[in-house]
């Protein structure tokens, strides 16, 4: 393997790295983004008797709007836009906001705002895990990816 090679091996290694810590960064947004759609709609929900889609409607979060599940939410609904699967989150990660849409809008008011808070205690946990977690998930990433890239690199040499 020429000195070229090794350059481009180690590039492409380089970007992956890139790849996977944009992901984790990214995942870390959308599990911030949801618990301040919960502590919104808690508030929406405790001062006024909204529609539904009025109170997403006013909801902007740049991380769930670019990944298009604000504009899911907007159309469709909850249950719809979180069963889409636009989120980079694991299905455990979205546990909180799964059980609050089972019984959304059924519910009366006070154990609606019961659930609500149930749901954003919960969501603002798995939030601080993400984040709590991403240094050493990102550690772990970058001495994978060198180790593999240096160990590939040497048996090609």
């Amino acid at each position: 393997m020429t000195a070229l090679g090794f350059l481009f091996w180690m590039a492409a290694v380089f970007f992956a790295l890139f790849l996977l810590t944009r992901e984790e960064r990214k995942r870390v947004e959308e599990c911030e983004g949801l618990t301040l759609l919960l502590r919104h709609l808690r508030g929406q929900v405790a001062a006024y008797s909204l529609p539904r889609e009025e109170i997403y409607a006013t909801f902007r979060h740049a991380a769930l709007e670019k990944c298009g599940f604000l504009p899911l939410l907007r159309e469709q609904g909850l249950s719809v836009a979180l069963s889409a699967g636009k989120l980079s989150l694991g299905r455990e990660t979205l546990r909180p906001l799964f059980l609050f849409v089972e019984g959304e809008g059924r519910r009366l008011r006070e154990e609606e705002l019961a659930a609500l808070a149930l749901a954003l205690e919960n969501m603002e946990y798995a939030s601080a895990e993400c984040r709590r977690r991403m240094p050493e998930r990102l550690r772990l990433l970058r001495t994978l990816l060198l180790t593999g890239g240096m160990m590939v690199a040497i048996l090609l040499l």
